[in-house]
């Protein structure tokens, strides 16, 4: 008798484990809860479309919830498309059965958009600075979003909401000049007669003209120095010529501050200036 009951237990265990591991990663789908979603998204939000081929319902093992993955969602908002990569909501499955508004939080995470194509929703954004600074100063972008939003009983957003992303190909209309500032504190190079190394901590300030630098990429120039031989004086100049070269400023200064080397310590400073730029606003 034991045995009979030890063996059902057993079973019972691994088929729970089953189950749990399929919910965790692939889920149960279905179609079922199609129409009643988009009801309830139509309901609370008329300029807001959303069409999906189902759902698939999968358990957060982490979290000990249960969640639903949209699979091949198709979202608009005022007739203007949004590219979505994936889409997830915690739903109460009780209230869905019920016809209730059963969203909780729903992550979105969007394919690149074009900021030109989405003025018209910018524009329906409540009146304050960023709209306008959107409206006003940004020419050109595309743009990656990555958000959870969470809902209360009458589907409005919480103001707990937090929105991340990445930007690219973007162009901003900046009227005023302005000085930048970059600190470099781990520049490393080799010193040309001995193979030692060198460090130093550099200081970039300039004023962009249109092109500004790209930190990582600037990161990435700095670290090639590591394994080159060469004097204090030549990297600092040849760092102020190449930046120089590639973003064309209207100002330009380059300030390397190296370790003591012999007792000594050594700062190399270089400046390159636009011919027809004056300071007039005191920025240096």
């Amino acid at each position: 008798m034991k045995k009979a009951v030890l063996l059902t237990f057993s079973v019972l265990f691994i088929l729970l484990i089953i189950v749990l591991f399929y919910l965790s990663y692939f889920g149960y789908e279905t179609k079922k809860f199609n129409n009643i979603i988009i009801s309830q998204i139509k309901k609370n939000d008329q300029n807001l479309d959303l069409n999906f081929e189902k759902i698939s319902i999968l358990l957060d093992v982490k979290k000990i919830s249960i969640f639903v993955k949209f699979i091949n969602p198709q979202v608009s908002y005022l007739k203007k498309s949004i590219p979505l990569n994936t889409l997830r909501a915690d739903i109460d499955l009780l209230s869905l059965l019920q016809n209730k508004n059963s969203i909780k939080k729903v992550s979105i995470n969007t394919n690149y958009i074009d900021f030109n194509s989405i003025k018209p929703i910018i524009v329906r954004i409540k009146p304050g600075n960023f709209r306008k600074i959107l409206l006003n100063n940004v020419k050109r972008s595309k743009f990656k979003i990555y958000s959870e939003i969470e809902f209360d009983e009458s589907f409005k957003p919480k103001d707990n909401f937090n929105i991340s992303g990445l930007v690219k190909e973007t162009a901003i209309n900046i009227k005023n000049e302005y000085l930048i500032k970059i600190k470099l504190p781990e520049f490393t190079c080799l010193c040309p007669k001995t193979g030692q190394p060198d460090f130093a901590t550099l200081y970039i300030n300039y004023v962009p003209n249109k092109l500004c630098i790209e930190l990582k990429s600037l990161k990435l120039y700095i670290a090639c120095f590591r394994q080159i031989g060469t004097f204090h004086e030549a990297v600092t100049n040849q760092i102020c010529n190449d930046l120089t070269k590639i973003i064309v400023p209207k100002y330009l200064k380059v300030r390397a501050r190296f370790n003591v080397r012999g007792g000594i310590y050594t700062t190399i400073e270089c400046c390159k200036i636009a011919a027809d730029w004056k300071d007039t606003n005191n920025l240096i």
